[in-house]
């Protein structure tokens, strides 16, 4: 039986202090159970060949401060970025 383990969507956006277009993973999501197995090395291996092949201005997503273990394998593919992200609420 085939099952879906990893699901992701990006979509392009300008990237307005350096007038180029990057694409921003909006969606992703593996399975717990294969989150480390190689799978989610595999999906940002994958995301930074193709936009090295499409010569754009990169990728870019946002993940939550306290997910470590992920943040740990982000830190060994990826530059963090000097942005916080704040929220408020609109009641």
């Amino acid at each position: 039986m085939e099952q879906v383990i990893v699901l992701a969507r990006s979509r392009g956006m300008s990237h307005s202090l350096c007038g180029q277009m990057i694409e921003f993973l909006k969606y992703l999501f593996v399975l717990p159970e294969h989150q480390f197995g190689g799978v989610l090395f595999a999906l940002i291996t994958a995301v930074l060949a193709e936009a090295k092949a499409e010569c754009s201005g990169g990728r870019r997503w946002i993940t939550l401060d306290n997910n470590y273990r992920v943040l740990g394998l982000y830190g060994k593919l990826v530059e963090k970025t000097h942005w916080a992200l704040y929220g408020m609420a609109a009641k």
